[in-house]
């Protein structure tokens, strides 16, 4: 072989080897690239991370202050049907003593329902030149130390605080006050009576309040008129004014009774602050325990909120040590993860690097990590909104209302599981408007608002129907485009069963459990239409029980009580159930037929109730008698309208009363005794 002849292996391999070397020279900066692009993309990957961390926490902030908001409007109006109560008492007795008003009172528990609340109390309206008659009648009933204060002299009506309870030291100090005085009091108390609506005082310091800790308050106002619908002009409204319903609030007292019944495992990851103003006036602050450094975090909730007159300015910021969201330590061990992973790449590229097929392998697998942990922080958003610890029920769905998660309390609520819910529609729940309206009217506004709230009505999973307070909000992605709702809602069957008792308090007697004055006018008005269209008669009987005022004295009001509750039980027993029985006030009783047949008939009924009430009674091993007289009137021979019938029912009553031989008189009868 020639020294100078090319080796034919040489001459076959040598080009591949420089185009291998030639394609390595290039590949020589592919671990850096791969190092610096792993590297970027973990970056991009740790800081969305953190981002879409952020405005989870700043949603779920959000979500937890509106229900703050939302339950503490709840609790403020129930206050205000407290007053509602007491306007519907005065409209039943007329003439309210401070006994009844006192026993009122106590069957409301305002320790027990109504935390915060520093009482309940009437102030009358009343002339200047009546307040000494004013003084001396209260002062006959036990209270030798009353007087108006402050007194002007000047003034043509004053207001004074005659009924207050709980009547406790506390309480004692506002007896008497004049808060038409006090300008910011009188204008609550002027837009009350201008209104007919309820109405909330501006921040003021209660009377109530001692030189050691007082409290910043507010006062709510119910105005009371005279009998009879309230009249449509302000002029005629402070002409029929008799004074006003009111609750002294203790701020601090209400507010933190509030927050640690309503929110105890919430209250120490979040501080608030009232105004009693539009804005954040610090002359208008009514309860502020924000803690230092509160609004460090960058998060706030603010809202205004008009309550019956007066707007209240409402912050809430979480409080500096709450962990807001959790994407340090899962974001940084993201970072962590994905350098890591960058780098054994990067290291893997550079040792294998001829070998393109395991390079392409190991960068498919980089992508379907990065595509794992992007699907993992979606599922993280969705999971993050689900607050096991509300008591509020928690519904998730996605964009076609399938429900996809569901809370503690949704379960306790509705009686449906996790596994029973999750995949299945939102008519599960059954969900049925209470006023006009349709589902589909809440659906178009939840696409155009964003945001629905109301009261409907669903159905459990035993099949039993209850009311329920909802609120619904969307989550939309960068793009607009819906991608889940949440709904929050309660059980509202308590407080729909609360404001049914207050409507029963308003039409019954609160002692006999007997219709009342306010029903007996309604019902009368019924009958009267139908007399005038069908032709009947109804009949009135007016009651009144003679020498029971000496069983008050000689025995005590209890018994005089329990006297009363057993003539109402003789009454009803011995009527027909088409009758109604009322109590009219005291001792007086009215009986309303809705037709009779004759004169006699009437007089057999009126002896045979006067031998009921006749009967002796056992009262605490006491026995005593009464006796009664009765008036009756016919219509329309006593009259055409409710108010005729019952005057002129009373009048018979007493011509009964002043004759001795007489215990039944008829109107329009001969003057001759109806029954001895």
């Amino acid at each position: 072989m020639s020294p100078l002849r090319p080796s034919t292996a040489n001459a076959n391999t040598g080009p591949p080897m420089v185009e291998a070397i030639s394609f390595t020279h290039r590949l020589r900066w592919l671990p850096l690239l791969i190092l610096c692009i792993g590297l970027w993309l973990t970056w991009l990957q740790h800081a969305g991370m953190d981002k879409r961390q952020q405005e989870l926490a700043r949603a779920r902030f959000e979500m937890q202050a509106r229900e703050v908001v939302f339950r503490l409007e709840r609790r403020l109006q129930a206050n205000v049907d407290v007053l509602h109560g007491v306007t519907g008492l005065f409209a039943a007795s007329g003439l309210v003593e401070r006994g009844e008003f006192r026993a009122y009172v106590e069957t409301l528990r305002l320790d027990v329902h109504y935390p915060g609340i520093q009482g309940v109390g009437f102030s009358q309206w009343v002339a200047t030149p009546d307040i000494p008659r004013l003084e001396a009648a209260i002062r006959a009933e036990g209270f030798p130390q009353f007087r108006v204060h402050p007194l002007k002299v000047d003034a043509a009506h004053q207001s004074a605080i005659v009924f207050i309870e709980p009547f406790d030291w506390r309480n004692q100090r506002a007896f008497g006050f004049d808060m038409f005085s006090e300008p910011i009091r009188q204008q609550a108390m002027r837009r009350a009576v201008e209104t007919g609506e309820p109405s909330f005082s501006g921040r003021v310091t209660l009377v109530q309040e001692t030189e050691e800790a007082p409290q910043p308050g507010f006062l709510i106002y119910l105005p009371i008129y005279q009998k009879g619908p309230p009249p449509a002009t302000s002029a005629g409204r402070w002409a029929q004014l008799v004074g006003w319903a009111y609750s002294p609030i203790r701020a601090h007292d209400l507010f933190t009774a509030f927050l640690e019944s309503e929110f105890p495992a919430m209250r120490r990851h979040f501080g608030l602050r009232i105004f009693a103003a539009s804005t954040a006036d610090a002359d208008a602050l009514l309860y502020d325990d924000l803690p230092a450094g509160s609004s460090e975090s960058g998060l706030s909730f603010t809202r205004t909120l008009m309550l019956h007159g007066t707007p209240w300015h409402i912050e809430i910021h979480p409080a500096p040590d709450t962990p807001l969201w959790d994407g340090d330590e899962r974001s940084i061990g993201i970072l962590w993860a994905g350098g890591l992973l960058t780098v054994l790449l990067a290291l893997l590229a550079h040792v294998l690097l001829r070998s393109h097929r395991l390079i392409q392998s190991a960068l498919e697998q980089s992508v379907r990590t990065q595509r794992q942990l992007a699907e993992s922080q979606a599922a993280l958003r969705l999971a993050g909104t689900v607050m096991d610890a509300s008591p509020l029920g928690i519904v998730a769905t996605n964009a076609r209302r399938r429900i996809v998660s569901v809370n503690p309390a949704f379960t306790r609520i509705t009686g449906y599981s996790p596994d029973e819910a999750v995949g299945a529609s939102t008519r599960l729940m059954d969900l049925r408007p209470l006023r006009n309206g349709s589902l589909k009217a809440v659906w178009q506004a939840l696409e155009q608002q964003g945001t629905w709230e109301d009261e409907l009505e669903s159905r459990r999973k035993d099949g039993s129907l209850y009311p329920m307070r909802l609120s619904i909000t969307t989550v939309r992605d960068e793009h607009g485009t819906i991608q889940n709702y949440i709904g929050l809602f309660q059980d509202i069957t308590e407080q729909h069963k609360a404001q049914e008792n207050i409507r029963r308090l308003a039409h019954h007697d609160y002692l006999t459990g007997l219709p009342n004055r306010a029903m007996l006018v309604e019902r009368a008005a019924i009958e009267l239409q139908g007399a005038q269209r069908y032709g009947h008669r109804p009949a009135i009987l007016f009651i009144d029980l003679d020498r029971f005022k000496p069983i008050n004295d000689q025995f005590g009001h209890e018994a005089g009580d329990a006297v009363l509750i057993e003539v109402a039980r003789r009454l009803s027993e011995r009527l027909r159930e088409s009758d109604l029985i009322c109590r009219q006030g005291g001792d007086e009783f009215v009986v309303l037929m809705p037709d009779h047949h004759s004169t006699e008939g009437l007089l057999r009924l009126a002896e045979k109730l006067l031998q009921a009430i006749e009967m002796p009674y056992e009262v605490a091993g006491q026995r005593m008698t009464l006796s009664a007289s009765i008036g009756i009137v016919t219509y329309p021979e006593g009259g055409e309208t409710v108010d005729d019938l019952i005057r002129s029912a009373d009048a018979a009553m007493y011509r009964a009363k002043a004759d001795p031989l007489r215990k039944v008189y008829v109107a329009g009868a001969s003057e001759g005794p109806s029954t001895g």
